[in-house]
Order: C-alpha cells, then structure tokens, then sequence
C-alpha cells in the first residue's frame, strides 16, 4: 500500500508470497508524490536490498515493512536525500550497495560463527540479519539513510 503525504491512497496492490512487481504506470503515479510505502514481511526479517533500491526509485519518504509479530521496519532518506545506489568501483565504495554488501557479509560471518558456537539459531539469525545489516547502513551515512525498527507493544 502507498500514501500520499496527506494519507490519501496512491495504490493497493496484493503481491506473490516473497515480491510484489509494479507496472510503469504504477510506478510513476507514487513517483515524488512523499509516499508512504508500507508492506509485509511474513518472514519476520527487515528490508531487501531491492526494497530500499524501490523506495529510492519512486522517491518515497518512507518505507516500511511489518512482521507476522507487528514488529515494523522503517527506511527514510535523510537530510541529503536517498544515496547514490549504483556501485563506484572504488576500493571502497561508498554507495549504497557497497556499504550494503560490505556489511551483508560481516554480518553473515559473525551469524554463521554465532549458529557454529551454539549462540543462535538458524532461524534468529534470518530474522536479525537484515536489521543488523541496515542499522550499519545507516550508521555508516545518516545524511542520506534513516532507519529504525519499532517492536509491537508488549
């Protein structure tokens, strides 16, 4: 579902199990109009990095992605607006992705590390995995990247 920026509805749409796909059409009529994006996320894990390349693409001011437990995952750009996508080539490279991938897979070693010691399950560190990835995203560039993650009221 997208909102405008004064909450009229821009789209409704139902999706596959795992992926929504959007039509040209669709696409622009939420382009630079503050949309809100809101979405589920039934596997209980943050954003995909196609979701954050979605929202950057239409512009949004927002996007968000709530678990089966209520537990919702947001994404906003920051003073600078959305990053630069796109890898630079650099050695390090400070797009999106790069940072993205960089700590993709420091992520992914320290959890696979974690599940060999006994210290967490498979399941846990699928669930935590994309959060902790974008919460170093984000940290790495607040200008451009605001996230938070907001647990259901106990």
């Amino acid at each position: 579902m997208a909102v405008d920026s004064n909450w009229n509805e821009l789209l409704t749409k139902h999706g596959a199990e795992s992926s929504v796909r959007f039509t040209t059409d669709e696409m622009d009529g939420m382009r630079d109009r503050g949309a809100v994006f809101s979405h589920n996320h039934p596997n209980g894990s943050s954003f995909s990095l196609d979701d954050i390349k979605f929202a950057r693409s239409i512009n949004a001011a927002e996007i968000r992605a709530t678990t089966r437990d209520g537990t919702t995952f947001r994404m906003r750009p920051g003073a600078d607006g959305w990053p630069t996508i796109e890898p630079t080539g650099a050695l390090h490279d400070e797009s999106l992705e790069g940072r993205y991938f960089e700590h993709h897979a420091e992520t992914l070693g320290d959890y696979r590390a974690a599940i060999k010691r006994g210290d967490m399950t498979v399941d846990e560190a699928n669930k935590r995995h994309y959060d902790e990835v974008w919460r170093k995203v984000a940290a790495d560039d607040p200008r451009h990247l605001v996230y938070t993650r907001e647990a259901p009221d106990a």
